[in-house]
């Protein structure tokens, strides 16, 4: 039952059955329901498909500075730029830590120096939204490393800001509990004051890089 344009401008049934009407009317939203979905899969498969070749992009940068890193000598400290000489230095130490069988343990046995460094490259990654991310997703051995690493390499003004929030977070302080007033004060203190391409030009100056990289 199909309507057709007449020639005076009316409209007419051309004498399909109704059953026909609906199964034609059927096929039609089918079509269109098909298109949408398949618009859909195409775009849902094009953005896997770029985070995917953004983490293989990502791994193989990674792969490449733990080989650039692996040694680190007075000349390669020099002319390293100092977010990059972090990263290679934290990957190669988490490359050794993760032959272990307990992680925590070897990484609590570890010089301080390479704690610092491992941890801060860590704290960057975390801490991108804001400083509470860190503590909220991470514990000790780790936690308590940033806050001594801040405190030797950190400003008072930033590591008492560290402070606080590791304190907050901290399950076996009983002293403090965790008040979001204060945390989101802290967090948007840390964002003002904190730069991380400070932190890491101070870390290369410091002389913290001047170790093995082989636990």
């Amino acid at each position: 039952m199909l309507l057709q344009i007449m020639g005076d401008g009316t409209l007419a049934y051309d004498g399909t059955p109704p059953q026909y009407f609906m199964l034609t009317l059927l096929l039609i939203l089918s079509v269109i329901v098909l298109i949408f979905i398949s618009g859909k899969a195409r775009k849902a498969v094009k953005k896997r498909f770029g985070s995917s070749q953004k983490r293989m992009e990502e791994l193989k940068f990674e792969a490449e500075l733990m080989d650039k890193y692996s040694t680190i000598t007075p000349e390669l400290i020099k002319n390293a730029e100092p977010g990059e000489l972090l990263m290679g230095a934290a990957l190669n130490i988490q490359k050794e830590l993760e032959k272990n069988a307990d992680i925590n343990t070897a990484f609590s046995s570890l010089p301080s120096e390479k704690q610092h460094i491992y941890a801060l490259y860590y704290f960057l990654e975390d801490s991108k939204d804001k400083l509470s991310s860190f503590f909220k997703n991470n514990g000790k051995p780790l936690t308590a490393a940033v806050l001594d690493a801040f405190k030797t390499y950190g400003n008072d003004d930033i590591y008492n800001i560290v402070k606080t929030e590791y304190g907050m977070f901290d399950e076996e302080n009983e002293e403090m509990s965790i008040d979001y007033e204060v945390i989101n004060k802290a967090d948007k203190g840390f964002s003002q004051k904190f730069n991380k391409k400070d932190l890491a030009l101070k870390l290369k100056n410091a002389g913290i890089y001047n170790i093995s990289m082989d636990l």
